[in-house]
């Protein structure tokens, strides 16, 4: 598989790739073809802070931020591990979760999910042995978390918020960014056309109660990233993989795969955009972007229609996770 510059890949059990994308010194060079896959769910409420990921030192943490720019506040800080991968709001606005890893570039490589508070506090490991867990993200009742086990062939699995109650989801093998939408019944996700090969994906929507799986996006190139919309009726994603040759670009599209929508248009290769977190109130998208001739991606947020771009952050940032908590 093509990977970019600066990206970091290791072949997991099953033929799958996991790519870890550093923060610091991103580049032009940096924006080539990469997946760089978050799970993502938005609920529907009332727009509060953004939760993403920078480096901070070392180590990559997490940081807040209101959605006009202001009042950035850190609330991780681990010295001896990564702390802020994949990284999502509660429904309530309440708490966190996300991945926390250890020496990711090394022969004794570990993931595992982390639970804090909205302020970074009352930080608890999820503690499941024999699994190796990333892309954590809510169902909509606050208490279960749909996460990615890596340790044999890629399975999507749930636990409890507390540890307890792990089972596998019902979910196909294999896949990326899976989002769950407000009816804790759906769940949005990239597949491969062929079981360990992301160069050529699709979006599907998968029932949890009746297993009934769709395609609802042709197969092709994509970033990596998709979110569910608050209201239960469109999917965020961006396509093609990151260039040159080609830009990357946002677009959304109905759960019944109509009414496909291109949100940004950039050309050339040069820029690439890609998309994170809907807002609770749907109305807005927050999205990663190196515009304006910038060597590495920030935060911008658009209007749903894709009208009204503004930047949000001065620094490399990614993982955006907009919830409601103020």
């Amino acid at each position: 598989m093509t990977t970019n510059s600066g990206t970091h890949s290791r072949r997991r059990p099953g033929g799958r790739w996991r790519k870890l994308v550093p923060i610091a010194g991103l580049t032009a060079a940096l924006v080539l073809a990469v997946l760089a896959a978050a799970s993502q769910a938005t609920f529907r409420g009332k727009n509060g802070r953004i939760l993403f990921a920078a480096q901070a030192g070392k180590f990559e943490q997490l940081f807040t931020v209101r959605p006009d720019g202001g009042g950035r506040r850190q609330i991780t800080r681990f010295t001896d591990s990564a702390g802020g991968s994949l990284s999502h709001w509660s429904p309530d606005g309440a708490r966190i979760v996300f991945t926390r890893r250890w020496n990711p570039d090394g022969p004794n490589a570990r993931e595992q999910i982390y639970v804090a508070n909205a302020d970074g506090s009352n930080l608890r490991p999820i503690d499941l042995p024999g699994v190796e867990p990333i892309q954590p993200t809510w169902f909509p009742d606050g208490r279960r978390i749909l996460f990615l086990d890596l340790a044999s062939k890629p399975t999507f699995k749930i636990v409890n918020a507390d540890g307890s109650g792990l089972r596998t989801a019902g979910m196909p093998s294999f896949g990326d960014s899976a989002c769950v939408f407000g009816d804790g019944k759906r769940v949005a996700v990239l597949r491969p056309r062929s079981p360990g090969n992301d160069e050529v994906l699709a979006i599907f929507v998968v029932r949890l109660d009746t297993k009934r799986v769709k395609r609802i996006t042709p197969w092709g190139s994509y970033t990596g990233t998709i979110d569910c919309s608050p209201d239960g009726t469109r999917v965020v994603f961006g396509k093609p993989a990151f260039g040159p040759p080609t830009s990357a670009n946002v677009f959304t599209v109905r759960t019944d795969g109509t009414r496909s929508r291109q949100l940004t248009h950039s050309k050339g290769g040069t820029v690439n955009n890609n998309p994170n977190s809907w807002s609770p109130d749907g109305k807005k998208i927050v999205f990663t972007s190196n515009r304006g001739g910038r060597a590495d991606r920030v935060l911008f947020v658009m209007n749903a229609d894709g009208s009204e771009v503004r930047q949000l952050t001065r620094g490399a940032a990614r993982f955006a996770s907009w919830g409601t908590n103020r």
